[in-house]
């Protein structure tokens, strides 16, 4: 009899052995396999001069075998290392790459549902629920259909049928087909016998289904693109009107700021009602870190526009959630200081005027958030949003009133 048939075989199990049976050493190359593709029938028939015993949830492979670096097979740990550096197979990591390919084309080509954990693994088909156990007699004829020209000489397992009682009330039958260990030669013969046409054909068909469902998955990016787009588009208005609000409330626009002591932050969302009606939510996040600290606290407060300022002495008392980072990108509320007072040099030089449509100027620079008091006197209205980058928008009919500013700094 052969070997893997006998390890399947019911009954019969070895009693545990401590010891190493066998003192050869066994090539790099046959670990190596075991490692990328489990054990299969083949390579543990090449092992017949070496001890192999059968016990309830795995055999042993006795001889001296190298490390094992590998131990998950299917994504379950199935292959173990004893002390005596024999090796311990799962019964289902035998034949593992056969099996999942089997069930995969099964899985793709007519639906059969795959199960695996750390000791079953199979394909199965499930039948319509029914109220009573007496039903099943009405449904059983279209299971029998899946599993009863299977030819169960191509593989050592079992199919059959089982009655199963639902957790939601009712039952149903299950189909399924278990493939313990099959020969390689046997892996297309039985694919094809299971479903009825040419391994041409079943790979025909699961790559047209593939096309169909990439082509579904690509309409569905397609669309979301649209909806996010003609968002974007809606929400527009009301994000410049959050950064306006913002500006006139003393707010600036910072790119990876280090975060200080007491630092306001505000960011807003836009959100609808019921009835489609479009708002700003506007949030105040505010940053705090004691001495021992390593990270910043944040705590974030939902509020309205007019709430929107810096916090009194008696807001102290707050929660403070950790917060990753040291700098900020966004909007902060500029904190008046003795030392923003004193009086500072502006690099002109740094100042830009952009044409930006044939409406509209911008002035980009770093130096502009210094003279941010005039520029909105001007009636300027910041935008970092810009494809020029952040910057102040003014009508071009400004430009002389904006030139004559920069000439008087």
């Amino acid at each position: 009899m052969e070997l893997v048939k006998k390890l399947y075989e019911s009954g019969n199990f070895d009693h545990k052995n401590i010891t190493n049976k066998s003192d050869k050493v066994i090539p790099t190359q046959i670990l190596d396999q075991f490692d990328n593709d489990g054990v299969t029938w083949e390579m543990l028939e090449e092992l017949l001069d070496v001890p192999i015993f059968k016990y309830r949830t795995q055999i042993t492979i006795h001889g001296l075998f190298p490390k094992l670096e590998h131990s998950y097979i299917n994504g379950y740990k199935h292959l173990f290392q004893n002390k005596n550096l024999s090796i311990g197979v799962k019964y289902n990591a035998i034949d593992a790459a056969k099996k999942k390919y089997i069930y995969t084309t099964l899985h793709n080509f007519n639906s059969w549902i795959i199960f695996q954990n750390s000791t079953e693994y199979y394909a199965y088909k499930s039948s319509t629920f029914f109220s009573t156990q007496e039903e099943y007699k009405t449904v059983l004829p279209e299971m029998k259909k899946h599993i009863e020209n299977i030819n169960k000489d191509l593989f050592i397992g079992e199919c059959g049928i089982t009655l199963y009682s639902s957790i939601m009330g009712g039952y149903f039958l299950m189909a399924y087909i278990r493939v313990d260990a099959i020969k390689e030669t046997n892996v297309i013969p039985l694919i094809e016998n299971i479903c009825s046409e040419s391994i041409e054909n079943i790979q025909l068909e699961i790559k047209r289904k593939q096309e169909g469902k990439l082509a579904e998955i690509r309409a569905a990016q397609l669309k979301r693109d649209e909806e996010r787009k003609a968002k974007a588009e809606l929400e527009k208005p009301y994000d410049d009107e959050a950064m306006e609000i913002l500006t006139k409330l003393g707010f600036t626009y910072v790119q990876n700021l280090p975060i200080f002591q007491n630092m306001i932050v505000a960011t807003w969302r836009i959100e609808y009602t019921e009835e489609g009606e479009i708002f700003i939510k506007f949030f105040k996040h505010i940053f705090k870190k004691k001495s021992a600290q390593k990270k910043w606290r944040r705590k974030t407060v939902e509020t309205v526009i007019t709430e929107l300022t810096l916090i009194s002495d008696e807001e102290q008392n707050y929660s403070y959630y950790e917060y990753p980072k040291n700098v900020i990108t966004g909007w902060i509320f500029q904190i008046e200081t003795e030392k923003s007072k004193e009086p500072v040099s502006i690099n002109v030089g740094d100042i830009k005027i952009i044409d930006y449509s044939d409406k509209a100027i911008v002035l980009v620079g770093e130096s502009t958030r210094q003279i941010k008091e005039q520029l909105k006197d001007l009636g300027g209205r910041f935008n970092f949003r810009l494809t020029c980058g952040p910057g102040w928008v003014f009508p071009k009919t400004k430009r002389e009133e904006i030139e004559k500013l920069l000439n008087n700094i």
